[in-house]
């Protein structure tokens, strides 16, 4: 049984999260679009009671010009307008910040998803990295032993080449004591039927 490779491990792994995790974000999206869906609602209703506020004030302000004490009339109009303003504005309010606390959950989620797939390549480009160095270390590994080979045959050959030298220097030495021995001996027969 042969063992995948850790990079296709690891994209196998890569590849199956998301859809695993694709079940948790579709339940989190729907989530999301029923709060921002409320965040919407009450963002409007908020508007909408401002705007029958603002109405109010105006027909209560525009009445006590009929008032005679227009000024303290308009200012009691006035401090009605805040107090019933304020609610309005606090609905709007938590309806920006339930849709700023989507955003900020949504990028989150996005940075975790960039960080995620971040450490899986990383992850990847180490294994390749080490499969880069294993083969590099196998390459000079070769070259090594080739090397090797090559400087044992170049002995060989040398040691070859000596003794063949060594033996041609025998024969050779060999051959001029026999012609030595060969002059000497027709010296030697000439000087003895010379005498």
């Amino acid at each position: 049984m042969s063992v995948p490779h850790p990079a296709l491990l690891i994209l196998l792994l890569a590849l199956a999260l998301p859809v695993a995790a694709g079940e948790g974000d579709a339940a989190k999206a729907a989530d999301r679009q029923a709060r921002l869906a409320n965040a919407e609602a009450l963002e409007q209703q908020g508007r909408a009671e401002q705007a029958a506020v603002e109405q109010s004030y105006q027909a209560e302000k525009t009445a006590c010009h009929a008032e005679l004490l227009v000024t303290h009339c308009q200012s009691k109009a006035r401090d009605r307008y805040v107090a019933a303003i304020r609610p309005a504005r606090d609905k709007e309010n938590r309806a920006h910040a339930m849709v700023l606390q989507i955003r900020q959950e949504e990028r989150d989620e996005r940075l975790q998803d960039k960080a995620g797939r971040q450490e899986a390549e990383d992850a990847d480009l180490a294994v390749r990295r080490g499969d880069a160095e294993a083969a590099a270390s196998a390459a000079e590994a070769r070259r090594a032993a080739r090397l090797a080979e090559k400087e044992a045959q170049a002995e060989a050959g040398a040691r070859k080449r000596q003794a063949s030298d060594e033996a041609h220097a025998r024969k050779q030495a060999e051959h001029e004591r026999k012609v030595a021995e060969q002059i000497r001996r027709h010296q030697a027969g000439q000087a003895a039927a010379g005498r």
